[in-house]
């Protein structure tokens, strides 16, 4: 018996907790605030106080907000770009063999602190 106040749902079985459904809403306790959202064959969605922060879409995920890490950020495959821009305006890419930085749209401007920038082969 569990005396901690809370409420619990536990799986004790030899296997995982399943839940079959084809639309899974979590909400808080007034019934208020979205927390989770899955659909069936669609997305699964993240919230924060109430707004989405965070989905699953056809084409990977989507952050609304702004995008923390306390490590790194990477693209796991050679080839693999990060994008900046509606159409993508600005990529930065390593192919295997080389590391570049395109731009697509308008000036490329490199910038320093205290106007230095240092080049280093």
């Amino acid at each position: 018996m569990i005396l901690d106040g809370n409420s619990h749902i536990k799986e004790s079985g030899s296997g995982c907790l399943v839940l079959n459904t084809n639309c899974l809403r979590v909400k808080n306790a007034a019934h208020t605030e979205n927390l989770i959202a899955a659909d069936e064959n669609g997305n699964v969605q993240l919230y924060y106080d109430n707004t989405k922060r965070f989905e699953t879409t056809n084409y990977g995920t989507l952050v609304t907000g702004t995008l923390c890490a306390s490590g790194n950020i990477k693209t796991c495959a050679d080839n693999g770009i990060i994008a900046v821009g509606l159409g993508d305006d600005l990529q930065i890419y390593h192919n295997g063999t080389n590391s570049y930085i395109d731009n697509h749209q308008g000036d490329l401007y490199i910038r320093g602190q205290d106007d230095h920038i240092v080049l280093q082969p």
